[in-house]
């Protein structure tokens, strides 16, 4: 079996994102190519990655979401209608597809990885779903929300 490493790239507008290795890929104007992501815990400094200065109460200020919290907050902000659209345009790159569809059978989810996710899925997730604010500042009041919202739920 013959391995595949993806191609990262890296765009002010979008942020980093990764493009199946050898795919044919025009990538938006400003779109720098970049080795992968070490972790989420890396930024883009413009020519190399490095490791972030994580403000505590950037991160700390949001709890990690149980998996019924994310469930809650998918279903009430539409989100998962979206992440639905995405399986399915993803459902040719059996492995792209895998990591999508099991990502929800997480048991915790945090809000760090998630924006990640985001980031990563955006060019495909805008393709389906071009009127969706995936922004991180959405991202990070419908977590709120779930924060608050979910615990009354029965």
């Amino acid at each position: 079996m013959k391995l595949v490493m993806n191609d990262g790239f890296y765009s002010p507008e979008i942020g980093y994102f990764e493009v199946i290795g050898g795919t044919a890929f025009t990538p938006p104007n400003g779109t720098i190519k970049t080795p992968q992501k070490p972790s989420p815990d890396h930024v883009f400094d413009g020519s190399k990655w490095v490791l972030a200065e994580v403000v505590p109460d950037q991160i700390d200020a949001f709890p990690d979401l149980t998996a019924r919290q994310f469930a809650w907050m998918l279903a009430y902000t539409g989100l998962g209608d979206v992440w639905d659209k995405v399986e399915l345009q993803l459902k040719d790159d059996r492995a792209q597809y895998a990591a999508v569809k099991s990502a929800r059978s997480a048991g915790r989810f945090k809000i760090g990885a998630t924006l990640e996710a985001v980031k990563m899925l955006k060019p495909v997730a805008q393709a389906v779903a071009p009127d969706t604010d995936l922004s991180e500042g959405a991202i990070r009041a419908a977590w709120k929300l779930a924060l608050k919202e979910a615990a009354n739920v029965t």
